[in-house]
């Protein structure tokens, strides 16, 4: 028995060595993930900073604005507004015999597509011709849209919001075969940052880019804070465009700075949802940003640090702001409770800080969800701040408890206790032994879908 004992011990000890090993692992990786990302806003907001220093600095010594006022454009002002048109760019490149890689016919159709990604899969390389090509018919379609796209939800169709993808092509193709190709009957929202970082982001512009042009009216994109001149040269994107595209690399880029300009700054849904790269502003006025000349609008749109979310909703009349940038799935130290229930943050790109960082994820907004929410919301938050008696946002048990009592008592129901529990169980989703107003809404949602099929198969009956 001692022999055993000890065998015990011993394995006890090696256990609790281990597990204390293992949290120490993890609570290292949290604080690598930490400080990664604070240095990475950090480096961003420096950036930005760097620019507007600059900026001041060549708008206010004119004699280097009068030696080249080009370079002071390009870099610190507006869009270039020269059009360079298709023969000056596009008609002295052939595409040789010798080239393997794909082969498109403009018109674009959807076997383009198909055959593009297919090639990218291989590590195929498309043809500056055909980058080209995509770039000016990608610009010239951009330039007829509005500064926000609005699009609609209906009972056969789901929309899906995807973020930041940053080069990731594994990641845009994941997406794809979960969830389809976009089509007429498959409609998408790209909320911008495409590039930098990542090897493959021509690859992910040229597939975004073909499918805008196939289904305009059903692929929304937004702009980024990378989808910029500046952030391009120091994140990659530039070099990378450079190292495949050779003596056509420049004149790539230099489109791409045009279309980049035209991108709309973000999308609608059911004017309901507003989508938007970085998140919003307490002065945020939507009325505003519908009419300014966005292809003159430099980086980042605004700043993620909404502090009075019921003005700024009550201003633009928009319910749900799902946005990019952001990684952390914690609430921002800028955000209370119930304005963080307001903002949804979406990262496409897995692995992002190193393998198994974190996991890419993408939205799916039904008709249903909205219309059931919205229809409801206000009627629900009543009823849950009624049995939160002590008005702490959170329902304990006791209170649901009580509030069960007096149901039953006013319907002559009997129900049991541990029934009572049991409902409370399933409503508490993160088990901390409290209800909030998500998972309120949650409960109802779900609840609300299956008397809905029971009525339909009832009917059906």
């Amino acid at each position: 028995m001692s022999c055993v004992s000890a065998a015990i011990r011993a394995a006890l000890i090696i256990q609790n060595w281990y597990r204390g090993y293992r949290a120490r692992l993890k609570t290292r990786q949290r604080y690598a993930l930490t400080i990664f990302q604070s240095i990475e806003y950090a480096d961003e907001q420096g950036q930005l900073q760097l620019s507007n220093f600059f900026s001041f600095m060549l708008e206010n010594y004119v004699h280097i604005q009068e030696k080249d006022p080009t370079l002071v454009n390009r870099l610190f002002g507006c869009a270039p507004q020269d059009d360079r048109g298709r023969q000056e760019c596009v008609g002295i490149i052939e595409v040789p015999e010798s080239y393997s890689g794909p082969r498109l016919q403009f018109p674009l159709n959807t076997d383009s597509l198909t055959i593009m990604i297919e090639a990218f899969k291989k590590q195929q390389i498309l043809h500056a011709y055909y980058v080209l090509e995509i770039l000016f018919e990608t610009k010239e379609a951009l330039k007829q849209m509005p500064n926000f796209n609005h699009i609609r939800t209906c009972p056969t169709k789901e929309i899906t919001i995807c973020g930041d993808l940053h080069g990731k092509l594994e990641d845009l193709l994941l997406i794809f075969s979960k969830n389809g190709l976009p089509s007429a009957y498959n409609p998408y929202v790209f909320n911008g940052d495409f590039v930098d970082r990542g090897k493959c982001s021509i690859e992910i512009l040229m597939i975004l880019f073909v499918s805008f042009l196939l289904y305009g009216d059903d692929l929304c994109l937004n702009r980024g804070n990378h989808e910029d001149f500046l952030m391009n040269m120091r994140y990659g994107f530039t070099k990378e465009v450079l190292s495949k595209y050779k003596i056509y690399g420049k004149k790539i880029l230099q489109v791409l700075e045009e279309v980049f300009a035209w991108l709309p700054l973000g999308t609608v849904i059911d004017d309901e949802i507003l989508i938007m790269h970085g998140g919003i502003s307490e002065s945020t006025d939507l009325n505003l940003l519908h009419h300014v000349e966005r292809n003159k609008m430099k980086s980042v749109l605004m700043p993620p640090v909404p502090v009075d979310k019921d003005s700024f909703t009550e201003m633009n009349n928009k319910g749900h702001v799902p946005r990019g940038v952001k990684l952390s799935g914690s609430p921002s130290d800028y955000l209370t409770k119930h304005e963080w229930e307001q903002v949804i943050t979406v990262f496409s790109a897995s692995n992002y800080y190193e393998e198994g960082s974190n996991r890419g994820a993408y939205i799916k907004a039904q008709s249903a969800l909205i219309e059931t929410l919205y229809r409801y919301r206000s009627d629900l938050q009543i009823i849950f701040n009624v049995i939160d008696s002590d008005h702490s946002g959170l329902i304990s048990m006791e209170e649901f408890h009580s509030m069960w009592k007096l149901f039953c008592s006013h319907y002559n129901l009997h129900i049991g206790d541990s029934q009572v529990d049991e409902l409370a169980e399933r409503m508490d989703l993160n088990k901390d032994g409290s209800i909030d107003f998500n998972e309120f809404l949650k409960a109802f949602y779900v609840i609300h879908q299956l008397d809905n099929l029971n009525r339909s198969s009832t009917q059906l009956a």
